[in-house]
């Protein structure tokens, strides 16, 4: 390991750090910097501004001046991992991308307000603040050197509640029901929840009358405490009024640095962007000659000039960049070894610890020993670099193996994604519910009733033919939003109708066809003795550790779970569901290099020839410095090529083989096939589907496919594949800069123009085939010069084909098509999408066109063409505002799952399934296949399963319903919001062991304040559930001191010849006349009396099940 503090102590105790802090003192100048490398920057920086100006008077201020956002991000990140987060602060801009009001981010604003805390607020401690031109030229409001719109809480406070919280709302506080972005407050009886825009997460005041009794920090996914505080500085929104602002750098110390590259690029790059900023804004920020008063405000220190002025003073260090050693382990362990000889020695970095390991493995291969021939350290920085006046060498895993790296913003906003997430299963009086008996209605809302002096809540739905359901709260689960791929809304059912019963049946059957014949090919595979392949070598940690991104959690564990299955002698049969960009490819590229290291064949079978190429290519790329041969075989080759390949393939000379339905024939004879790779089986015909279905029980198969399964449905199809999930995203991928804008001509030729000059290529989709040749002849005349390519459905499959494989040539600059694209091809060259009037677009389809960029280390743009956002419906203006808000690869990605949800289970179990998922609604459908997968497991398929966990007790009932007359709810006055206490009815359905009720209890504490009773009893009830499910019983009602409780049916179940029915009978034996067993001709009910309240049902309970 190294030692953080230690390291920048030697930096401190350079021999030019002295000429350095001299520029602290007297007449500002200008100095310039000669070999500093790499990321010695930030650590020469923290070192002077932390360690070597602590031994004088100065203040210690230092300003990192990047270029723009990206490269101070990086050095930002850097100098939190050399110097700890403490004196370490990032000054962005107010806006992402093009500064205009839509772009405008809270979360900017946070980090504009901490740094400006910590300069007025610190002045004797060390503040390194990192920032670049446009967020430096923004102006700020300042009133003095203090903020003028703040104010300060502390515990014991004494103060009045409502005159508080008009003060909040002369800063710019606004009241929500929820906190979800700074400058709002939610106010809750005596609990007060703010969002200041001096912190990364709000806070939430309790009061006891008008003092303060606690004050927390929350976090806004989960809305729970995180962290208790003494006082606060509570910071409103920052006033706009031109005149009441100014520079940042009007209050920067006398004696502050400036670190920075080349000035006049600086002012070159500033004078332009101030050009493009939209008049109205203008005023917000320094003219060009304000902003460059800052050089000759303060002493600066200039790196990478290349022609200095005449007489310039220098302070030269002598470090070098990391060596290019172009993932040749060779060279690398010959270099760590000569430099530890040296006396320097070499400090590999990696944020990943798998990574490390990998790393070690690989250099312990080369007989190197850790902690004499080098060192690995669990942390990242952004470039390399040797360092001979530190007697060490910093070099990056990411550069060794010529890996992407991003930075990490270590202080980011609470996300708002759960809350998105809640937001859209919210239910609303007017939404369309399913209800799993009695089929899809309208949700009318909560209502208050009362009934022999007790009150109780109920849930109205409406259904066909004005009938109305009342239903319990506790029976919530069996309600869900109706959720379908578009806004058609449903046919409501008639209450009491067959219809809906033999839909389900209807449903069940198909659903049990499609999982027998799952869990039949299961039962063969298991039956089978497959080849079991040798556990990893060090060629196959070299290769993983080369990958140019960083793997995720869910990656690596797909790995290792692809791996475990091939090294088995059963043959392997794993389907990976993930979204675009996500990896998949890499893990069958791993999975099929440990194949071929086992001297076996691999077949990568593809729906199309053009990504039989670009599988190739990936393909080819990632293992060319290893030995093995990848061939293609498709229509691109000639009829003498495909005789080769044919040849080679059965004389064993080709390890894998890349190609379309091609490969399934007769024809194609392997020497030794061991692994099967289907990409997106189900675009699939139905021969090539039966033929890989007979490969399957024999050959190890690994299958991929776009399209996100939800983790339900995973669960349900459990033992009857193998299935593994990745959802989360790459880390180190640029978040893509999303925009929504009018058809503007100037704006998309300028856009479309950046692109093409940074060599890069265009998607520009248009979903209508009549108007493509329209907006052709539009771009076309405004941009001669580009190269434009047109590619839509209605195309012949091999002109498509042509135009697209030309795309992929770079024969144009710019394809202008319809959605096909958005299930298509990986360009890594296509950085910039424009998506033609977006707000047709579902969120799912947005996501995964915005997923075609941004697959490289390119910095990539989406832009979504609307009409003026007054012209679009609230769905369509809800749905941009969460894609432009979730920019990063990934996140929001269960966002789009809500959208992608039907299209998953229509292509994992047939196309026909989509239409049943319409009529039954999503949540419906799912517990469908549950029950039939499970129904299957302990019926016709219950020898293969017995090996499995024994069914547990209860798994006779699948849930119980509790009716009642008890004043079981959350009062009105406790959680005022209608929505969220459906939100909370909903989540206390989903209960089930004392740990969870405990956490949503000191959830509702936390959030609303002590429980009152009827609360305390509502809480009582999933334990009551899940105990009375355990004992076959489905349902409860308690009403006027009577319990009646409904066993399982029908009476042939195998319940009543149970151990637990045996026992049942002989306690209630035992109770004599406090219960009877009353048998009707399908029920049996038991009626137990004096059951007063909740607890004396669970002593009911407890009894019954009671062994003894």
């Amino acid at each position: 390991m190294i030692d953080f503090k230690d390291l920048l102590q030697r930096t401190a105790a350079l021999p030019q750090l002295p000429q350095i802090r001299n520029l602290r003192q007297g007449v500002p100048h200008s100095v310039f910097l000669r070999g500093v490398e790499g990321s010695f920057l930030p650590l020469l920086v923290g070192g002077e501004g932390l360690v070597f100006s602590s031994e004088s008077s100065t203040s210690r201020f230092s300003l990192l001046l990047a270029t723009d956002y990206d490269e101070a991000a990086h050095l930002f990140t850097d100098l939190v991992s050399f110097c700890g987060k403490a004196s370490v602060y990032f000054f962005p801009s107010s806006y992402r991308g093009r500064i205009d009001q839509a772009n405008r981010l809270a979360e900017r604003s946070v980090q504009r307000t901490e740094s400006l805390l910590a300069l007025t607020e610190s002045a004797s401690e060390p503040i390194l603040l990192v920032s670049y031109p446009v967020a430096l030229a923004e102006k700020l409001t300042l009133q003095g050197s203090d903020l003028g719109n703040s104010i300060t809480l502390r515990c014991g406070d004494n103060l009045d509640q409502d005159a508080w919280l008009e003060q909040l709302e002369g800063i710019g506080f606004t009241q929500e029901e929820f906190v979800y972005e700074p400058g709002q407050y939610a106010r809750r009886g005596a609990i007060v929840d703010l969002f200041s825009y001096a912190d990364f997460y709000p806070y939430r005041v309790d009061f006891l009358g008008n003092r303060v009794d606690s004050i927390r920090r929350f976090a806004v996914d989960t809305q729970r405490s995180i962290e208790t505080l003494k006082e606060v500085r509570i910071v409103g929104a920052v006033q706009d009024a031109p005149e009441k602002q100014a520079l940042l750098q009007t209050i920067f110390p006398a004696d502050a640095l400036v670190w920075t590259s080349e000035v006049s690029i600086l002012l070159a790059a500033y004078k332009e962007a101030y050009a493009s900023i939209e008049e109205e804004i203008r005023e917000r920020f320094a003219t060009p000659e304000e902003f460059a008063s800052l050089f000759t405000q303060f002493s600066t220190l200039q790196r990478g000039v290349i022609q200095p002025p005449k007489g310039a003073e220098y302070i030269v260090f002598h470090t070098l960049p990391q060596p290019v050693f172009r993932k040749n382990f060779n060279v690398i362990s010959e270099t760590l070894h000569q430099e530890a000889e040296a006396g320097r020695l070499s400090y590999i970095l990696s944020e990943q610890a798998s990574q490390l390991e990998r790393i070690s493995s690989i250099l312990q291969d080369h007989h190197l020993v850790r902690g004499k021939d080098y060192e690995l350290v669990q942390t990242s920085i952004h470039q390399g670099f040797l360092a001979p006046e530190l007697q060490a060498n910093f070099l990056t895993d990411h550069e060794l193996f010529e890996r992407h790296h991003a930075y990490r913003l270590t202080r980011q906003l609470s996300k708002r994604d759960a809350l998105s997430m809640s937001e859209l299963q919210q239910l609303k009086p007017g939404d369309y519910v399913v209800h799993e008996d009695y089929g899809i209605g309208i949700f009318e809302g909560l209502i208050s009733h009362r009934k022999d002096g007790v009150t109780y809540e109920l849930v109205r739905i409406s259904y066909r033919d004005r009938d109305s359901l009342l239903m319990s709260v506790h029976s919530l689960d069996k309600l869900s939003k109706y959720r379908s791929s578009d806004d058609t809304p449903p046919v409501l059912n008639k209450l009491n109708s067959a219809a809906w019963g033999r839909l389900k049946a209807r449903t069940k059957k198909q659903v049990k066809d499609i999982a027998r014949d799952l869990i039949q090919l299961y039962a063969q595979r298991r039956a089978q003795k497959g080849f079991a392949f040798s556990p990893d070598t060090y060629l196959q940690e070299e290769l993983e550790a080369s990958f140019p991104y960083e793997d995720t959690p869910d990656q690596l564990s797909t790995t290792l779970a692809v791996k475990r299955d091939m090294e088995q002698n059963v043959p392997m049969d794993r389907l990976i569901c993930a979204d675009v960009g996500f990896g998949k490819t890499e893990i069958a590229i791993r999975a099929s290099f440990k194949a071929v290291t086992d001297n076996k064949q691999v077949a990568v079978l593809v729906p199309t020839t053009v990504l039989a190429l670009q599988h190739y290519q990936t393909f080819c790329r990632r293992l060319a410095n290893f030995p093995c041969r990848v061939a293609m075989l498709s229509r691109l080759q000639t009829q003498k090529e495909q005789k080769t390949i044919l040849s080679e393939l059965a004389e064993g000379k080709i390890d894998i083989v890349i190609g379309t339905h091609a490969l399934l024939r007769a024809t194609v004879q392997f020497k030794d096939l061991g692994l099967l790779v289907v990409d997106e089986e189900q675009k699939f015909g139905v021969a090539a589907k039966e033929h890989l279905k007979a490969m399957r029980t024999h050959i190890d198969t690994l299958t991929l496919t776009a399209t996100p399964i939800p983790r339900t449905l995973q669960f349900s199809l459990m033992g009857a594949r193998d299935m593994s999930l990745i959802t989360t995203p790459p880390p180190n991928r640029y978040p893509i800069e999303t925009e929504v804008m009018p058809f503007d001509d100037g704006r998309i030729a300028a856009a479309i123009r950046q692109e093409v000059q940074r060599g890069g290529q265009v998607y520009f989709v248009n979903n209508l085939v009549q108007n493509l040749s329209v907006i052709l002849r539009r771009l076309s005349d405004l941009l001669p010069e580009v190269r434009f390519g047109v590619a839509h459905g209605q195309m012949k499959g091999t002109e498509l084909e042509q135009v697209m494989l030309e795309f992929m040539r770079g024969d144009y600059d710019v394809l202008l098509c319809t959605s096909i694209v958005e299930a298509g091809l990986d360009i890594p060259n296509v950085n910039t999408i424009f998506i033609n009037n977006g707000q047709r677009f579902g969120l799912g389809d947005l996501h995964q066109l915005r997923g075609r960029v941004g697959r490289s280390d390119r910095k990539a743009y989406c832009y979504i063409l609307t009409p003026p956002s007054e012209l679009l419906t609230p769905g369509a203006q809800q749905r941009l505002r969460a894609i432009v808000e979730y920019a990063d690869l990934g996140s929001g990605m269960n966002l789009a799952m809500q959208d992608l949800n039907i299209r998953g289970a229509g292509n994992l179990l047939g196309a026909e399934q989509s239409g049943f998922v319409l009529d039954l609604g999503v949540d419906t459908y799912y517990r469908i296949l549950d029950e039939a997968v499970e129904e299957l497991k302990h019926e016709e398929f219950a020898e293969l399963f017995s090996s499995q966990d024994e069914k547990p007790q209860g798994a006779f009932v699948s849930e119980c319903v509790v009716d009642s007359d008890l004043p079981l709810y959350l009062p009105n006055e406790y959680v005022e919001s209608t929505a969220e206490r459906m939100n909370l009815y909903r989540e206390l359905t989903k209960l089930r062991t004392q740990e969870e009720v405990d956490k949503f209890a000191s959830s509702l504490v936390d959030r609303f304040g002590a429980l009152p009773r009827e609360a305390e009893e509502l809480l009582r009830v999933p334990l009551l559930k899940s105990k009375a499910q355990s004992l076959g019983v489905q349902r409860i009602q308690l009403y006027r001191g009577l319990m009646a409780l409904q066993f399982v049916t029908p009476i042939t179940s195998p319940f009543y010849s149970s151990d637990i029915f045996g026992r049942i009978l002989r306690k209630v034996a035992v109770m004599k006349e406090r219960a009877r067993l009353n048998q009707a001709e399908k029920m049996l009910t038991l009626v137990v009396y004096h059951v007063d309240d909740i607890a004396g049902a669970q002593e009911v309970l407890q009894f019954l099940g009671n062994a003894s």
